[in-house]
């Protein structure tokens, strides 16, 4: 969701950014990449927007979020309105309606190539997440596992 450059900075604050160089003064006028407390400062932007759905419906980590959806299957239950859709489908979609205008209202995109709706289990940053709750992934696993590899151990070394 949104992004760093995404993030205004106040027409007031903006001069404690500014420096010099040859092309005259210049002035950040978004939020500035490994700043200190830029992080914090835009987990607590973006978790202002939804906080009635954190932790409930919503998990926000940076810039990636986790909608997630009803905690059971109902055991296949459908709706009784209509027979074609099943319950925990339904609700899925309706926290959905629910949030995805909010962060569109709050001028935030979501990334078309990277949304994933309504899957029985996902990986998401670092986690598996699914109805039988959440474990590291295999992937980060691996990573912590192995460590460094080859190129970063010399790397270091000849730092």
């Amino acid at each position: 969701m949104g992004g760093y450059d995404e993030r205004e900075l106040y027409i007031t604050t903006r001069p404690l950014t500014a420096f010099e160089t040859p092309l005259g003064r210049l002035k950040l006028t978004r939020l500035p990449q490994s700043a200190t407390k830029s992080v914090a400062f835009y987990q607590e932007q973006i978790a202002w927007i939804l906080p009635e759905e954190i932790p409930d419906h919503l998990g926000i980590f940076i810039d990636d979020g986790g909608i997630k959806g009803p905690r059971s299957t109902y055991k296949h239950e459908t709706l009784k309105k209509n027979p074609l859709i099943r319950r925990f489908t339904w609700e899925c979609a309706v926290t959905l309606e629910r949030i995805l205008p909010r962060i569109e209202e709050a001028g935030l995109t979501v990334s078309g190539s990277e949304f994933v709706c309504c899957v029985p289990e996902l990986d998401i940053v670092g986690n598996f997440v699914s109805l039988g709750g959440r474990k590291i992934s295999k992937q980060k696993k691996k990573r912590c596992k192995t460590g460094l590899d080859q190129q970063q151990r010399m790397k270091l070394e000849d730092d």
